[in-house]
């Protein structure tokens, strides 16, 4: 008896899954780095927030239903535009913060709609391509953090030139697409091997196959969510807590009279990604049972009781005290991110259910951000004048 052939995924895959992830996700994490110098003192941070969200948000909920129908490479093209026009209106926010708020809305339509796409994307790849996006978001929001910090904080850039020098960031994206080819992954070759197999039993011809698999009605598509209600939970609750600490707490928080004055903001979102970008790379090395996936969730609301008595407070009152909190918050964000979308995968079988299912996992991540920025219009100002120091 013939053994099945093994396949292995081919590492160009992989890493353009890498770069899919972190020039998707680059100029998500710009924006937010930059909030305070696009919003000014003219709103709270959360406003910001609000625009880096809510477009993603709606387009990942209502446009995943009928996104696979639209060819691969006119949703990159897109994508990239929208980065595009992202960065040049976000920088002219020295001459309107309309606009530049209007750049951070065209980043967010893109990122929605690059990050719902490369998700069901990755169905066509084994897992080491959805390990790769996850490491690739990590990386993103470490990179663009730490390259605005230094940029903008140590040597005094201009905003407007940073943002003219990251322009060039997504179009790497175009180059990933073209490298990458599912036709030689392993989990097309299974997907293709089952296909064939079920084919010979039931004698039904393999394209006929593949249009029923796609006459999914939208209740059925409905349907297919409710098995992964944990993992939809879970990262709804962790993105609530986190996006409230990390731009309505840290928009606060400060160390006046000590030589960080100023600087927590910024190199708490440097801190944030870090811990994100360790954890997102973890899926090689150790993964959560599934039934404990929810746990770091309810950690993270911890920390925001905890982040939120400290803004008012300064009960600890080390400023890297609080940077080694900040990096553990992100860890534990990220450890819900890619466990939750490893185990959606996992228990998805191959083809358009499985597919769909990634795609809406990422509608309950912006589901978190956008509670949280709404709430984040509460809560910035009830710590302003609460606060004790």
């Amino acid at each position: 008896m013939s053994k099945s052939k093994i396949y292995k995924e081919p590492a160009i895959n992989t890493v353009c899954f890498i770069f899919f992830g972190w020039t998707n996700n680059f100029g998500y994490s710009v924006m937010l780095s930059a909030a305070k110098r696009i919003i000014g003192d003219k709103a709270p941070t959360s406003a910001v927030l609000l625009c880096d969200i809510l477009p993603a948000f709606l387009i990942k909920l209502f446009v995943g239903f009928f996104l696979e129908k639209i060819p691969m490479i006119v949703k990159v093209l897109v994508t990239v535009l929208c980065a595009v026009l992202g960065f040049l209106l976000a920088s002219l926010s020295d001459v309107s913060v309309v606009l530049g708020l209007m750049g951070v809305v065209f980043h967010s339509t893109g990122s929605g709609i690059g990050e719902i796409t490369f998700l069901s994307y990755s169905s066509y790849f084994s897992a080491s391509c959805l390990s790769g996006w996850s490491v690739g978001t990590g990386l993103a929001g470490l990179t663009a953090a730490g390259m605005y910090a230094i940029l903008s904080d140590l040597l005094h850039v201009n905003n407007k030139i940073i943002l003219y020098c990251f322009i060039p960031i997504p179009l790497l994206m175009i180059e990933a697409y073209y490298l990458s080819n599912s036709k030689i992954s392993p989990g097309q070759q299974a997907e293709k091997q089952k296909q064939s197999k079920q084919s010979d039993l039931e004698n039904i011809p393999l394209l006929k196959q593949k249009q029923q698999k796609e006459k999914l009605t939208m209740k059925q598509k409905i349907m297919s969510l409710l098995p992964m209600w944990t993992y939809y939970l879970s990262l709804f609750l962790v993105y609530v807590s986190e996006y409230m600490i990390n731009q309505s707490v840290n928009a606060v928080m400060d160390f006046p009279g000590s030589q960080y004055e100023t600087l927590f903001y910024t190199f708490s979102q440097f801190a944030y990604q870090g811990g994100v970008l360790i954890s997102r790379s973890s899926l090689q090395l150790f993964k959560l049972p599934y039934y404990l996936v929810l746990m770091p969730s309810l950690f993270q609301f911890l920390f925001l009781v905890m982040f939120s008595f400290e803004a008012m407070t300064l009960f600890i009152n080390n400023f890297w005290v609080m940077m080694c909190l900040v990096f553990v918050e992100g860890f534990w964000g990220g450890l819900v991110y890619v466990d939750a979308m490893y185990w959606i995968s996992m228990k998805s079988e191959e083809g358009i259910v499985k597919e769909f299912r990634l795609g809406i996992a990422a509608a309950f991540n912006s589901l978190g951000v956008l509670v949280a920025s709404l709430i984040g219009f509460w809560l910035e100002p009830y710590i302003k004048e609460h606060k004790y120091w």
